[in-house]
Parts: structure tokens; sequence; C-alpha cells
């Protein structure tokens, strides 16, 4: 069973933050990539679906739907952008 430990992380302005925040040291990368998807609207099936097609690369699957996390499982979702040809 998982446990987490709950703890305050800061601000970019350093300032700790209201939000729920949360020890993910123990989880695996394949499941905060999980929750980060599901953070940012997909469901639990579209999220290891995605990680599954892309042969579970963490990496590939952030670079894909331009999503990062993190320590405190904060997930940031960047602007697609167009390279221009």
């Amino acid at each position: 069973m998982l446990q987490v430990q709950r703890h305050t992380c800061k601000g970019t302005d350093g300032s700790a933050t209201n939000e729920d925040n949360y020890d993910l040291s123990n989880v695996s990368e394949l499941e905060k990539c999980v929750a980060a998807l599901i953070r940012v609207g997909l469901s639990s099936v579209e999220a290891a679906e995605a990680l599954e097609r892309n042969d579970r690369n963490v990496e590939l699957v952030k670079a894909l739907y331009g999503i990062d996390w993190d320590a405190c499982g904060r997930t940031v979702q960047l602007p697609f952008t167009t390279s221009s040809g």
C-alpha cells in the first residue's frame, strides 16, 4: 500500500502554498505520470493507455502532452507550439 506524507511546498515566490501538497518520493515515475495526465483531463484508462502506447516512456509522454510536475505533485501543462518551417 502506498503511503503519502503531507508537507508544505513553496510557491514560485518562495512563500508556502495553500494547496494540499504531498511527498511523492515513494511513488514511481509511471504513477506520477498517470496522476499528472488525469489532472489535465484524461481518464485513468486514457492515461494508462497513453503510457502503454509510448512504451512506458515517461519523458516521451511528458513531451507529447506538454506536461511536467514538481516534487509536490503539482502538474504544469505547457502550451502547445508549432514550429515554423
